[in-house]
């Protein structure tokens, strides 16, 4: 146990570091962007991300984690699977992509900006599904410091390219070619990389393979069908229903913040995937009291930043953003509350997935995003981005109590439900007090005064 712990210490150290680098000049990046482009050209960004990001799943496949929970039993599977997998994605990429070319062709809206944003987009979700996929394979042999090295030299080759194309031009479309050319680089890279590590031999593929592989992984392919369902379906029809770019892209900026939350679970599932697989048969002690201390760690961090967002969500829009923003904050003090549940939701389908219940993750997220659709549609003419950022909450709840329900049949000892029992009594305590504290003295949040100094 003791030499456990210190390679799980050892392997969280590289992952959060190459993370800590990365995340948070990736986020500033796109704040950045959010500026320069102002809020209708960012409007045009965020909806074809949308877009983009719903139609990647069909080549995305959800095949990662059947080839690291493999590969990461069995070291020799690795060239079957690299091989498989490149195989089947290139196959649906080129399909997916003539249809959509097509679509664009009849409808005589192939030159708009809008349409060659998401073209682009689907090319740059392509090659980061590939850039995620190689440095998983590195993953699966706990080679963190291989995985976390690559991470830091592709997002510091985006990020760079990024700001240097948004300083010389404040054009959507240049913007994206250019991060487009900084994945095409790393992955060339990557691949070279991986080759000399492990010596890749790419082997003659088989149907039998392919079928057996897409079997596995089509749960997955429905999961992530209805987390884009209910991740981007806000955005699409806020667009519908609204059809005002500039408060498509006030309404994306809130995302942001959640995306540097999600760092922290990412980087704790980035060392502890590969480890449940691994001893999940050998020593169930072992992975229970892992996702204990990842629940715990997780609480210690999202409890005190959602409050203190909640609190001063005008003044968090305003001060990244600028004033154009500053809407936004209204619903960031609703959404912000996402970030427990999501962390939460993010550890529970890894474990469902290493227990083989992919099947029990589609369940759990078919009937959320179905829960966010209709409740999308019915908050948003209403309530407009506040009523967005109360669905994604609502739908993140839901979720959560149908993993929750479903992993302790198999963890019964990592206290789940006590641990967020415990959560829902401070937060509701914390926010009582200073909603009696703003009734009767009138808002003077005392750390929002000295954080936001200068800034109203």
């Amino acid at each position: 146990m003791p030499q456990q712990n210190k390679f799980i210490l050892k392997s969280f150290s590289w992952v959060a570091f190459s993370n800590l680098i990365t995340k948070p000049f990736n986020v500033l990046l796109f704040i950045y962007a959010a500026r320069i482009l102002g809020t209708f050209q960012y409007g045009i960004y965020v909806f074809a991300l949308s877009i983009g990001a719903i139609i990647s799943i069909f080549f995305d496949f959800g095949l990662d984690y059947i080839a690291v929970r493999e590969v990461a039993k069995d070291n020799q599977k690795l060239n079957y699977y690299f091989t498989d997998i490149i195989f089947i994605r290139f196959i649906l990429f080129i399909i997916i992509l003539t249809g959509i070319v097509l679509y664009f062709l009849q409808n005589d809206e192939l030159n708009s900006t809008q349409t060659l944003a998401i073209i682009i987009l689907l090319f740059f979700q392509f090659t980061t599904i590939l850039l995620k996929y190689i440095k998983s394979l590195s993953s699966a042999y706990q080679d963190f410091d291989v995985y976390s090295k690559m991470m830091i030299f592709e997002k510091a080759l985006v990020t760079v390219t990024g700001f240097i194309v948004l300083f010389v031009s404040s054009d959507v479309i240049h913007f994206l070619l250019v991060i487009l050319a900084a994945n095409i680089v790393s992955l060339c890279i990557f691949v070279f990389v991986l080759n000399r590590l492990y010596t890749i031999k790419f082997i003659p593929f088989e149907m039998v393979r392919i079928k057996k592989i897409l079997k596995e992984a089509l749960p997955l392919l429905t999961v992530n069908i209805f987390i884009m369902a209910y991740f981007r379906i806000d955005v699409i029809i806020m667009n519908y229903l609204v059809g005002d770019k500039a408060i498509v892209g006030v309404y994306g900026s809130i995302h942001r913040v959640i995306e540097m939350y999600m760092l922290l679970p990412a980087i704790l599932m980035s060392t502890s995937y590969p480890m449940i697989n691994k001893y999940l048969e050998e020593d169930d002690g072992f992975i229970t009291k892992l996702v204990s201390k990842v629940f715990q760690l997780l609480v210690l961090v999202s409890l005190p930043i959602a409050i203190l967002i909640s609190l001063n969500g005008y003044k968090i829009n305003l001060l990244l953003y600028g004033k154009s923003y500053e809407a936004g904050g209204s619903g960031l003090s609703f959404i912000i509350w996402t970030i427990i549940p999501l962390g939460f939701n993010y550890v529970l389908g890894h474990i469902l997935i290493s227990l083989r219940k992919q099947n029990y993750c589609a369940l759990g997220v078919g009937i959320g995003a179905l829960f966010n659709i209709i409740s999308n549609w019915l908050l948003i003419p209403r309530y407009g981005i506040v009523g967005a950022s109360i669905s994604a909450l609502l739908t993140e709840l839901l979720i959560f109590l149908i993993y929750g329900f479903f992993t302790i049949k198999y963890f019964s000892e990592i206290g789940l439900f006590n641990l967020s029992l415990k959560v829902l009594i401070i937060s509701l305590f914390v926010l009582s007090i200073f909603y009696l504290y703003t009734s009767v003295f009138g808002y003077n949040f005392y750390i929002s005064s000295f954080i936001f100094t200068g800034f109203t």
